[in-house]
This record gives structure tokens, C-alpha cells and sequence, in this order.
């Protein structure tokens, strides 16, 4: 389970939500076997081209305060920060740093960029954008390298018919397992759209879970997974997930 448990600001410190130990506590006494990673977010606009997303102070002070807020109770940490171009040399080195402070017993989860579609690919979005929507392959495994878990978002695909948002979760698992197959032991999640609010991310018509998770289990079956590798979904975000979408998840992952 990812636990929103704070926000990262530009200069890496961490503004933590209040009360995650109540959650923390109550898991711990009803579903003692559930993991909970401490989730952290940075997500701004623009581009990382010019500077770097966090500057050798900024890279300083997150990977403390991220490991002094897994070290509260959770298992481990989750970091999302978005949008981060490619190349931007200022993220793998964080992620080093990261995983330093955590030392090798937590679990370290890290949130990839949408994986492009064919190589180049990203280049013309970068150019009407202004900002990094796609990471390369290359890139996604270099972020990565230090962490345990990857995880894909399923949502903000800019698709315009749910049939080519399925075939875009299709091309996420088979781009996803081919750039992280070097990996000896690493598992590879892809988000499930459960989110209704814009909070969280865009909130698309064409994007549901029923048609994320088919397009995961028909990429799944495109692709052999390295002996090390697991695959699995999570839900984006679970909090606002109605009876329909766990239905769906039921069904359609949990007991297929």
C-alpha cells in the first residue's frame, strides 16, 4: 500500500501529512501482512533540460528527510517526482543517494514517466509540451537501478478513444519489462485509473480500469518476464475508488 505521506518542495524538504502513524497503527492490527511504503511527491511543470530537477543541496536534504519518513513505521519509500526530462543527470544520482540513506532492508519504490512508444517518440511531445511526458527505455532503467519496485502510470495517456488507451497499456508493459530485463530481482507494477479527482492526475474519459487492466494481461502475454522479474497493477488512487472499479479489479485481476 502507498501512504500518501507528504510533499516534496523544490529545495527537497519534505512537508509530511499529519496522522500517518494512526493509519500506520490501524494496519498494523488489522492486516499485519499489508506492506505500506511512505509515498512522496514532487510534481511540478516545466522542463529539467536546462537545470537540474534538484540541485546537489536540494538532492542532499530530500534523501534524509525521505529516509528519516520511511524510517517512521513504514516498510519502505515510494517517490514520485514529475515531470523529470531525460538525461536530467540530477534524478539517477538522487536515486543513489536515496537508497543509500534507506540502506538495503527497506523497499525502495521509484514512479517511471510513460515509457515512448518507439524510440525518439517523446521528442515531438517534449516540443509542443514544454515538458518531459515520455522517458526512453535507457532512462527508465538508469532512474531505477537502485530500486526494488517500478512503477508505470496508468493514467494522463492523452489517448483519444479507450481503444488506443488499451493498446497504450499494452506498449507500457512490453516497453516496461523490455528496458528493465538486465534486472535480477525487481517488480514492475503498472497504475490502475481509480482516481476522480484532478488532484491526483487528469482524469480521462477514455482511461478506465477495466480496459488498463486488459491491456496489461494482453501485454503480459506479449512478453517473457526475466526469472527475477513480477509483475503486478495498483490502484491510482485507491482512496477514491468506487464499488465498480473493485469489482473490476477483482474479477479482472485478483481472481483470473
Amino acid at each position: 500500500m502507498y501512504v500518501h505521506a507528504g510533499e516534496i518542495d523544490a529545495d527537497g524538504a519534505v512537508e509530511r501529512v499529519p496522522d500517518t502513524g494512526e493509519l500506520l497503527s490501524w494496519l498494523a492490527n488489522r492486516y499485519p501482512d499489508v506492506r505500506a511504503l511512505a509515498w512522496l511527491r514532487h510534481v511540478t511543470e516545466g522542463s529539467s533540460l536546462i537545470r537540474d530537477r534538484f540541485d546537489e543541496q536540494a538532492r542532499a536534504a530530500l534523501a534524509n528527510g525521505a529516509a528519516e519518513v520511511a524510517d517512521d513505521g513504514f516498510a519502505g519509500l515510494h517517490l514520485e517526482i514529475r515531470p523529470v526530462t531525460v538525461n536530467d543527470p540530477s534524478v539517477p544520482e538522487l536515486m543513489g543517494m536515496v537508497r543509500e540513506e534507506l540502506g538495503e532492508d527497506a523497499v525502495f519504490s521509484v514512479q517511471a514517466q510513460h515509457i515512448e512508444l518507439a524510440p525518439g517518440g517523446r521528442v515531438p511531445s517534449f516540443v509542443a509540451g514544454g515538458e518531459e511526458k515520455y522517458w526512453s527505455a535507457g532512462y527508465v532503467d538508469r532512474v531505477t537501478e537502485y530500486a526494488d519496485e517500478v512503477v508505470l502510470p496508468g493514467v494522463g495517456a492523452d489517448m483519444p478513444m479507450e481503444s488506443l488507451y488499451g493498446g497504450f497499456m499494452v506498449r507500457q508493459v512490453t516497453e516496461g519489462v523490455t528496458a528493465l530485463t538486465g534486472r535480477d530481482e525487481v517488480t514492475l507494477r503498472f497504475g490502475l485509473p481509480t482516481h476522480t479527482s484532478g488532484e491526483w492526475g487528469p482524469v480521462e474519459d477514455t482511461e478506465s480500469v477495466a480496459t488498463a487492466l486488459t491491456g496489461v494481461r494482453l501485454g503480459m502475454t506479449r512478453v517473457e518476464p526475466p526469472e527475477g522479474m513480477t509483475l503486478g497493477v495498483g490502484l491510482y488512487v485507491a482512496d477514491e475508488a468506487d464499488a465498480e472499479d473493485l469489482a473490476v479489479y477483482t474479477s479482472g485481476w485478483l481472481l483470473t
